[in-house]
C-alpha cells in the first residue's frame, strides 16, 4: 500500500506539472557541464526559480528530484504513452523521489516543473536554468539510462545492463523489482563495483524469469551471486 500511495503522489505532481501545457555530499556547489551551443534555453526566472535553483546549487538530492520531475512531466507532455514507465521504474529501483524537496518548496517546484515543461522541446535537449543553476538535459538519454541516470543526469553511455530492454520493459518485469531489492542504488560506491553489481543484476533478473526455476533455488542461486561480489560491492 505504501509502494501504491508513493507512486500516485509522484503521479498527482507530475500531472499538476503538465496541467497546463547514491549519492552526493550536501553543501558544497556541484559543478555542471556548460550548456552546448546552439542548444535550445528553457529559462525560469523570478523569486520561485531563484529560490529553487539556489538550492539545486548546494543539495545534489534536490536537483536529482527537480530534473526527474522535469523530465517525467515532459515525457508525459509528449508522449503520453510513456507517461508511467519513469515514475513506476523509481519505484522498483527504490529511489528516494520526492524525499528531498521540503514540503515548503514543493509548490515552487510544481510551478516551476509546470513552465519548465511548458517550454521545452519534445525530442531534443535542452539547456536548463533554475534561477542560477544551469544544465544541459538530455531527456531521451536520461530516460535510456534510467534508474542509474537519477544520480547522474549527465551519463552519456548507458549501461550494458539497461541497453538490453527497453524502459517500459523493465519497468513492467516483477524480476527487475528483485534485482534492485537484491542489489539496491543504495549508496555511492568504488567505480569498480558499478560493472559487477550491474552484472549480478542482470543475471539476477534472467534467472528469476527463468520458466520452471523453483524459488527456494534461485533464492539460493540469488545468494550466491551476491556473495561472489568482491565484500565492498555487496
Amino acid at each position: 500500500m505504501k509502494t501504491v500511495a508513493w507512486l500516485c503522489a509522484v503521479g498527482v505532481f507530475v500531472a499538476l506539472a503538465v496541467g497546463v501545457a547514491h549519492r552526493r555530499s550536501h553543501g558544497e556547489p556541484v559543478t555542471r557541464p556548460s550548456p552546448s551551443v546552439g542548444s535550445a534555453a528553457v529559462v525560469l526566472a523570478g523569486a520561485e526559480a531563484q529560490t529553487v535553483g539556489r538550492r539545486m546549487q548546494v543539495d545534489g538530492d534536490v536537483a536529482d528530484d527537480v530534473i526527474f520531475l522535469i523530465v517525467a512531466a515532459l515525457q508525459a507532455r509528449c508522449a503520453s504513452s510513456q507517461a508511467h514507465d519513469l515514475p513506476r521504474m523509481a519505484v522498483v529501483a527504490g529511489l528516494p523521489v520526492l524525499k528531498a524537496i521540503a514540503d515548503t518548496t514543493r509548490k515552487a517546484t510544481a510551478d516551476l516543473v509546470r513552465e519548465a515543461v511548458r517550454n521545452a522541446p519534445c525530442g531534443a535537449p535542452f539547456a536548463l536554468h533554475v534561477g542560477p543553476y544551469v544544465r544541459e538535459l538530455d531527456p531521451a538519454r536520461y530516460m535510456a539510462a534510467f534508474p542509474d541516470s537519477y544520480f547522474d543526469p549527465d551519463m552519456d553511455v548507458v549501461p550494458d545492463e539497461l541497453a538490453k530492454a527497453s524502459l517500459h520493459a523493465r519497468a513492467v518485469d516483477e524480476c527487475s523489482r528483485v534485482a534492485y531489492a537484491t542489489l539496491p542504488l543504495d549508496a555511492l560506491r568504488e567505480w569498480q563495483c558499478s560493472g559487477v553489481r550491474a552484472d549480478a543484476r542482470s543475471r539476477i533478473r534472467a534467472l528469476c524469469n527463468t520458466e520452471g526455476v523453483e524459488a527456494a533455488h534461485a533464492a539460493v542461486a540469488i545468494r550466491s551471486m551476491v556473495d561472489g561480489l568482491p565484500p565492498t560491492c555487496r
